[in-house]
C-alpha cells in the first residue's frame, strides 16, 4: 500500500490540513512525513473510538483505509487500492 506521498497533491490545495488518525502500524509516518506534506499526527492522542467520532466530527472529510474509521465519518472515501479512492455517501444521503 502507497504511504502517505500519494496525498501530497491534496496537501497543496490552499486551505487543506491533513490529520492523521493512525494508530499502530503506520504512526511512525505521520510523526516524520515525506518533505514538504503537512500532516498533524493526532493518532497517539486518540483512546478508543469514542475519541475518534469527536475528532472525526471536527473534519469535513475522512480518507481512510479503515473500513471501521469510515462509519464513523459523516463524509468519507474509503481507499480500497492505494490511493484510488471509492467515494461513500453517508446513509440516507440523496
Amino acid at each position: 500500500m502507497p504511504g502517505l506521498n500519494c496525498l501530497a497533491p491534496l496537501s497543496s490545495v490552499p486551505g487543506i490540513q491533513l490529520v492523521s488518525l493512525q494508530k499502530g502500524a503506520g504512526e511512525d509516518e505521520a510523526l516524520r512525513p515525506p518533505a514538504g506534506l503537512n500532516v498533524l499526527p493526532l493518532g497517539a492522542e486518540l483512546q478508543d473510538f469514542a475519541d475518534t467520532a469527536a475528532l472525526i466530527s471536527a473534519l469535513d472529510l475522512v480518507i481512510s483505509v479503515d473500513t471501521a474509521v469510515a462509519h464513523l465519518a459523516r463524509l468519507h472515501w474509503v481507499s480500497l487500492a492505494g490511493c484510488c479512492c471509492r467515494t461513500i455517501a453517508p446513509i440516507g444521503a440523496g
